[in-house]
Order: C-alpha cells, then structure tokens, then sequence
C-alpha cells in the first residue's frame, strides 16, 4: 500500500542485503587504500636523491650531476608535484691546434619543479616533466700558448631549461633514470635514484 509501511517480511531481506554491502565496502577500502600506496612511484611522502653523468646540448664533454627532489603537492591520485635543486660539473676539451689546447667547465645550479605522472599499470614506473631555473658559471681555460687575444674567461648566466624523464624502481630504494633537457641544462642526465 502507497504510504504505508513496509512490509515486514522485506525487511530482514534488506537488513541483510544492507550487511553485505557495509562488510564489502569494510574490506574494499583498506585493499583500495594499499593499492593506491603501491602503485605511486613518487607521491608527497617521496624523497629522492639522484646522481649520474651529464653530457650534451650547449655542454661540451662530460660531467656529474647531482639533485634532490621532494614531493610537495598532490594535484590528483596520479599527478605530483616535486621541487628541489639540482648542480652539476661538465669540463670538457673543445679544441686543440698549434701547440694550445681550449678547455671549458660548465657548472649549472639550478632549482628543478616537475609533474610526476603515476601510472597504474606499471607501479614502478615514474614517468616526469617539468622546469629548472638558476644559475650557469662559465669558464674556459686555454693549456699550452694560446695564441694572441686568447684569454682564460669566466662569467655567470641565468638559466633557464625544460626537462623530461623517467624512473624505474629495481628496489623499493634504489631506481635507475633518464632524463632529457634543453636550453640551459644537459641534454642527457642518466644515473641512479635513492629513496629514502
């Protein structure tokens, strides 16, 4: 009957039914709530120190390279924002003739912000955009006798570069990366990664 109360043979039916469903939602959230925590790679609880070779792009020969992230905001289950720092050394001979030898040493310093997309499928995976600015100290050097007006020059730049990678979690600790750059950082920056 319209407005009137329910018939009560319906009512253990739903009870239970109303069971089911809180004891199914009991155990789906602390499973939900572990594979969330398992299948982030880099989240706001991450931080990551990284260190590797540098070479290329407006930097001649090789270097090293270090830089710490930390995640800092989560914009969404699958995107994160890190900051941190990065520097580096690059030295390099560019050139030789008659007698002289061209040598020059890059140093970036630079802040680093990138996006880290999670990827549900493959947990390990940490895949990264984003920006770096700072500082970039120049200088050349020349062995041997240079020939007349060439000096040993130094200078300090602003730079600016945009980078992206990807890193592959081997332990819960240590990960391997790549990442490429333009602009004012190395084309190539390859190493290893530690969580901690």
């Amino acid at each position: 009957m319209p407005g009137g109360n329910p018939n009560p043979s319906t009512i253990p039916h739903m009870t239970n039914r109303f069971r089911s469903i809180t004891v199914a939602a009991a155990l789906l959230v602390p499973a939900l709530a572990t594979a969330q925590s398992t299948t982030k790679a880099f989240g706001t609880s991450s931080r990551i120190f990284n260190v590797g070779i540098l070479t290329g792009g407006d930097y001649e020969g090789f270097g090293i390279g270090a830089s710490f992230e930390k995640g800092v905001y989560e914009f969404t289950p699958s995107l994160t924002l890190g900051l941190g720092a990065f520097a580096g050394f690059v030295k390099g001979d560019v050139g030789q003739s008659n007698g002289f030898e061209y040598n020059v040493t890059q140093i970036p310093v630079m802040a680093i912000g990138n996006v880290h997309l999670a990827i549900p499928s493959q947990p390990n995976l940490d895949v990264y955009g984003g920006l770096s600015l700072g500082i970039v100290r120049f200088s050349s050097s020349f062995d041997g006798a240079a020939p007349t007006g060439f000096d040993d020059a130094s200078s300090s730049d602003l730079g600016l570069g945009i980078q992206v990678g990807a890193r592959y979690a081997f332990t819960p600790k240590v990960t391997a990366f790549g990442q490429l750059g333009v602009n004012d950082i190395p084309l190539l920056y390859a190493g290893l990664s530690f969580n901690f």
